[in-house]
C-alpha cells in the first residue's frame, strides 16, 4: 500500500520579467513608481511598506527628502501609478480598476474615467480570485465564520450635525451647490458634516469639517476652508457618506476617504515622535489638535519622573505653567494677556481649596463634583481691580467657566504624561454667559464723526479714529501701516490696496481696498500717535460729541469697519478677508450685524439695479 502523499504546489500568478520604474510625479529624485504597483526610495532602495485603508484602497505614506519628521502625507498608490504610466488627455481626475479589484494596482489594470457606470467596477471583487489563493477563515462549531470586534488605534466617523427641523445650517457650501445642480435638483437645506474620532478608546466630542470653497482639498491643510455642508436626504449614515452614483457624488466620498486617511496618517506620525522622544504620547486631544491647526501638539518634555499620580493638583497646575512660560520664541508661545489669566487661575485655586482646606488633593482625586463646587465659588466672589472692589461685582458665567476650564487643560496635561484622570471632569461642559452684543458707529454717528471739528488736543486722536474706521486694521497695525505705507500698499484687480499681516495670532493677512474717503484722509498731515490707553481715553471725548453711548475703544472702530464694508456690497465672506479672520463665522459672531440701516443700503442698491435694467420704463415716466 502506497502511503506517500501527493503534494501539490501552490499556482501564483507568473512573475514579470520586466518591471518598469518612473519617477514619482512631485517626488522626483526621491521616489519611483513601477507598473505593478510598487513604490520604492531612492535613498535607500527598499520598497515602500503598503497600508491598506478600511475602504480595500492601498496607500503608502511619503516624505519629501530632507523634510523634518511630521511632514509624511499619505498618497493612494492607483492614483501614483496612473498619473505616471497612464495618459490623461481629458484630465480625468478618477481612477478605475478593471478587474474591480482595489488592490490589483498594476498600470494594465487601471484606466482614467469619470463616466459613473463604469466607476461601479472600482468595487471589491472576493469570488473571482483563484482558488489556489483564496485563504480559509477561522470558524466556529457553528459551521459560521466568527465575527468579532477589536479595538483599533484610531477610529473616524462622519455624521450630520443635528440643526432644527425646517431650518438649515446659516452656511451653504460650494459644493452643495455644485451637487444639487448636477443632480438637477432645488437648492437643498444645508446639513453640516461634523467628525467624530476615537483614539485609544477615548472619544472626542466632534468637530467640523472644512474645505476650501473653490479648490480641492488640500492634505497638507485640512483645517483650511468653511464647514462642509450636504443634503441631508443624500447622506447615508449607515455607510458615512453620500448616497449615489453620481461622478461628483463618487469623488465627494473620495475626499472623505481621503480626510480619514490623513487623520490616521496624524496618528502614526504622532506615535514616531513619542517613539523618539520628541512628542507627547498620541491622545484622542493631540490628534484634533494637529489636524484642527496643523500644528504639532506642544510638548513639554517632562517625563513621568516629575509627574506621577500621587502629585497634588496645585504642584500639576504650576509645572503647567512653567511648561507654557518654556514655550517662549516658539510657534506655541502665548501672550502676555494669556499667562497673566493662567496665573490668576492659579491664584484662585490656591484661595478655594485653602478655604476647604484641601490644598493636598491629588490632581487624579478631582472629579466632576469638584469642578461643580469650584465653579460655584467662583460665581460668588467679587472681582475686578482693587479701585472697583467697591462696586461688589460678581464673576460671570464665561469667565467662571473659563478658569474651570483652566483645571480641564492640567487633567489633560497629565493625561497626555499616561497618568489616568476622570475623563468625565475632561469633557465636562459649563454654562456661559449670553454672547456680547456687537456695538459699532452707526450711519448718523460716522456723519457726525467726519464733520466734527475738535481742537488740537483732540484732533490727533480723530485722524487716527477715521483711520481705522475706513480699513478696519487694529490700532497697532495702523500705526505699523503709516510708518511704511509703500510697503502695504499694492495694485489689486479693481483698484489700489492694502495688504498686511495682522500683529495678532494666528497672524491672518488682511486685504482692504482703498476706500475715495481714505484717499483722501491719507492726503492731509499723518499726526503723532499716543499710546493705546491715552488714546483710547481721547477717543470716549471724541464718542461723547458724536452722541455714541457706549463705551468707545479701538475695537469699536474696527467694528464700525466691518459694518461699513457690508452696506458698501461686501459680501461677508468678503469682509472676513479685509478683517483678517480665519473664517467666516468670527467676523458673524463677534464684528457684524444687520441692522435697518444695512438693509435700507441693500434696498437702495437693488432699485438702482432694477432702473438701470429697464431703461425704457423710465423715458415711459419722463413722457
Amino acid at each position: 500500500m502506497n502511503n506517500s502523499v501527493k503534494r501539490t504546489k501552490l499556482s501564483l500568478p507568473p512573475t514579470e520579467s520586466k518591471v518598469m520604474w518612473k519617477p514619482l510625479v512631485d517626488y522626483k529624485g526621491q521616489y519611483e513608481v513601477s507598473d505593478l504597483g510598487q513604490i520604492r526610495s531612492l535613498q535607500s532602495g527598499n520598497i515602500v511598506r503598503t497600508q491598506l485603508s478600511d475602504s480595500g484602497t492601498s496607500y503608502v505614506t511619503l516624505r519629501p527628502l530632507g523634510s523634518e519628521l511630521g511632514t509624511e502625507v499619505c498618497a493612494f498608490i492607483d492614483e501614483l501609478v496612473a498619473k505616471a504610466f497612464l495618459a490623461n488627455p481629458k484630465n480625468y481626475k478618477r481612477v478605475v480598476h478593471i478587474d474591480g479589484d482595489l488592490q490589483n494596482n498594476k498600470a494594465s489594470n487601471l484606466r482614467w474615467n469619470t463616466d459613473v457606470v463604469e466607476a461601479v467596477s472600482s468595487q471589491p471583487v472576493i469570488a473571482n480570485k483563484p482558488e489556489e489563493l483564496c485563504i480559509p477563515v477561522k470558524i466556529n462549531q457553528s459551521g459560521k465564520p466568527v465575527v468579532g470586534r477589536r479595538k483599533v488605534a484610531i477610529s473616524i466617523r462622519f455624521r450630520l450635525r443635528p440643526v432644527v427641523s425646517g431650518k438649515g445650517y446659516h452656511y451653504t457650501h460650494p459644493i452643495q451647490t455644485t451637487i444639487d445642480k448636477s443632480l438637477g435638483q432645488k437648492p437643498s437645506l444645508p446639513a453640516p458634516i461634523q467628525i467624530r474620532i476615537t483614539v485609544e478608546g477615548q472619544e472626542d466630542g466632534g468637530f467640523y469639517l472644512r474645505w476650501p470653497e473653490f479648490e480641492k482639498p488640500n492634505p497638507l491643510l485640512p483645517w483650511d476652508g468653511e464647514v462642509v455642508t450636504v443634503d441631508r436626504k443624500l447622506w447615508d449614515q449607515k455607510e458615512r457618506k453620500l448616497k449615489g452614483r453620481h461622478s461628483e457624488i463618487i469623488a465627494f466620498n473620495d475626499e472623505l476617504r481621503k480626510t480619514e486617511l490623513c487623520l490616521r496618517n496624524i496618528l502614526l506620525i504622532q506615535k514616531q515622535r513619542h517613539k523618539s522622544g520628541i512628542g507627547p504620547l498620541p491622545t484622542v486631544r493631540t490628534v484634533k489638535e494637529e489636524y484642527t491647526t496643523g500644528q504639532p501638539p506642544a510638548y513639554s518634555g517632562i517625563g513621568h519622573a516629575q509627574l506621577s499620580s500621587r502629585d497634588s493638583l496645585l504642584n500639576v497646575y504650576q509645572a503647567y505653567c512653567k511648561f507654557l512660560l518654556s514655550q517662549k520664541s516658539t510657534q506655541h508661545e502665548l501672550s502676555a494677556n494669556t499667562l497673566d489669566k493662567w496665573e490668576y487661575g492659579l491664584n484662585y485655586l490656591k484661595r478655594y481649596l485653602g478655604e476647604i482646606g484641601q490644598r493636598e488633593i491629588r490632581a487624579t482625586e478631582v472629579n466632576r463634583n469638584f469642578l461643580k463646587r469650584y465653579r460655584l465659588w467662583l460665581l460668588q466672589i467679587v472681582v475686578g481691580n482693587p479701585t472697583q472692589l467697591y462696586l461688589k461685582k460678581l464673576m460671570k458665567k464665561s469667565t467662571a467657566a473659563e478658569y474651570c476650564g483652566k483645571v480641564q487643560k492640567v487633567l489633560e496635561y497629565l493625561q497626555d504624561e499616561n497618568i489616568a484622570v476622570d475623563a468625565g471632569a475632561i469633557t465636562m461642559k459649563f454654562e456661559r454667559s449670553k454672547g456680547k452684543s456687537v456695538y459699532y458707529l452707526a450711519p448718523e454717528h460716522i456723519d457726525r464723526l467726519f464733520t466734527l471739528e475738535v481742537d488740537k488736543f483732540l484732533s490727533p486722536a480723530l485722524w487716527w479714529i477715521k483711520l481705522m474706521c475706513l480699513t478696519g486694521l487694529d490700532y497697532k497695525d495702523a500705526k505699523l501701516y503709516i510708518q511704511n505705507r509703500q510697503a502695504y500698499e499694492r495694485d489689486g484687480t479693481e483698484g489700489r490696496k492694502i495688504v498686511i499681516t495682522r500683529s495678532k495670532k494666528p497672524c491672518n493677512e488682511c486685504h482692504i481696498y482703498m476706500l475715495p474717503e481714505l484717499d483722501e484722509l491719507l492726503s492731509q498731515k499723518v499726526p503723532k500717535a499716543y499710546v493705546l490707553g491715552y488714546f483710547n481715553k481721547k477717543s470716549r471725548e471724541i464718542a461723547k460729541l458724536i452722541g455714541f453711548q457706549q463705551d468707545f475703544t479701538s475695537k469699536i472702530c474696527r467694528k464700525t469697519a466691518g459694518n461699513l464694508m457690508l452696506r458698501r456690497g461686501f459680501s461677508m465672506a468678503g469682509v472676513a478677508g479685509i478683517m483678517g479672520h480665519s473664517n467666516v463665522t468670527t467676523t458673524m459672531k463677534h464684528y457684524v450685524k444687520t441692522d435697518g440701516a444695512l438693509v435700507d443700503e441693500e434696498y437702495k442698491s437693488i432699485v438702482f439695479k432694477r432702473a438701470s435694467n429697464r431703461p425704457f420704463s423710465q423715458i415711459h415716466k419722463a413722457a
